[in-house]
């Protein structure tokens, strides 16, 4: 969809927007609710059929408002929440482990 593409857009090396609009056309070119744009206006938006009409999208700034950090504050307030999941989501330690990528452990290791 519209918003996992440009999710993968941002996790990109070099993300760029008119590369987040070729992917975004391509993989819609034969869905009915994304009309073709004006080659003008390709390389900066794109359309979606809704119930009224037609409405152009112009994605100036969305990986930029995509990869808005969250406040240094939040991590901290959710890591002393009542929630166990919010502790465990913004827990330090997690996060290190998730950007080491996947680990050999589990199911997978034991297969081999």
């Amino acid at each position: 969809g519209v918003l996992g593409l440009l999710n993968e857009q941002c996790e990109q090396i070099k993300p760029s927007e008119e590369k987040y609009i070729r992917d975004l056309v391509k993989a819609h070119k034969d869905n009915a609710f994304f009309p073709a744009v004006h080659r003008k206006d390709a390389r900066e938006c794109f359309a979606v059929q809704h119930f009224a009409g037609p409405v152009k999208y112009t994605v100036k700034g969305w990986l930029l408002k995509n990869s808005d950090p969250l406040p240094e504050a939040i991590p901290a307030l959710f890591r002393k929440s009542d929630s166990a999941l919010m502790q465990t989501l913004f827990d330090p330690s997690r996060q290190a482990r998730r950007a080491q990528g996947p680990s050999v452990t589990g199911t997978a290791a034991a297969a081999s």
